[in-house]
């Protein structure tokens, strides 16, 4: 598509390399390392990146996720110096797992994907059923055969084009983006999380922005 605007005479602005893709990952508490709450924060995830789609002007074609795997953990970690992504390979006297191992006995950890192209979107609604879809492939019955649990989740959009760019759907709703933007202005002027999606609601103190230079409000 680009080529065929600049065949045509079309100038733009190219994409900078930090803006070909955006994501937003998080790495579960032991507390919420179960599938209703892995699913929640994947929701507010996609919902922060739609958001940063919004400000930047831009829409993205297709969504990935990501799903990391690791024993179960039978109770919180107590060492609060012992962060939560620390699973040792054996058990701990603070950290006790049970799971599967493989043939050398360390436990089986794993990492599962998936991708999916949907039309160009940047409201919230949209990201959000093309999330479910994605979820709903993820590999239960191993994760139930290996007796693993989701510890970490990722969510990232690709096939970004700016808004002069963006293909227009003849039989597109418009009022999903400006509904998704009028819940950003709401958030922006009385807080983080004034609106969302009921989804999110077990995951609304979970994965907040930590870059402290980023100009993108944290609004979730």
């Amino acid at each position: 598509e680009r080529l065929w605007h600049l065949l045509r005479g079309v100038d733009y602005d190219d994409l900078r390399e930090d803006q070909k893709s955006i994501g937003h990952s998080h790495v579960l508490p032991p507390s919420m390392r179960s599938d209703d709450a892995a699913y929640a924060v994947a929701q507010k995830l996609v919902q922060k990146a739609g958001m940063r789609l919004r400000t930047l002007q831009m829409w993205a074609g297709a969504i990935e996720l990501t799903i990391k795997y690791a024993p179960r953990s039978e109770r919180p970690v107590a060492d609060p110096k012992l962060r939560a992504f620390d699973i040792p390979e054996r058990p701990g006297p603070r950290h006790l797992q049970t799971g599967s191992t493989d043939q050398n006995g360390n436990f089986i950890k794993f990492t599962w994907h998936e991708s999916a192209h949907m039309i160009e979107c940047q409201d919230a609604l949209t990201l959000v059923e093309s999330l479910r879809g994605l979820w709903a492939k993820r590999p239960t019955e191993r994760a139930r055969r290996e007796r693993v649990q989701p510890y970490f989740v990722g969510v990232t959009l690709h096939s970004l084009v700016p808004d002069n760019l963006h293909s227009l759907d003849l039989f597109g709703d418009t009022r999903r983006s400006q509904i998704s933007k009028a819940v950003d202005r709401i958030n922006q002027k009385y807080g983080s999380q004034t609106i969302y999606f009921g989804g999110m609601h077990l995951a609304r103190e979970a994965a907040p922005t930590r870059i402290a230079f980023q100009s993108i409000p944290d609004l979730f």
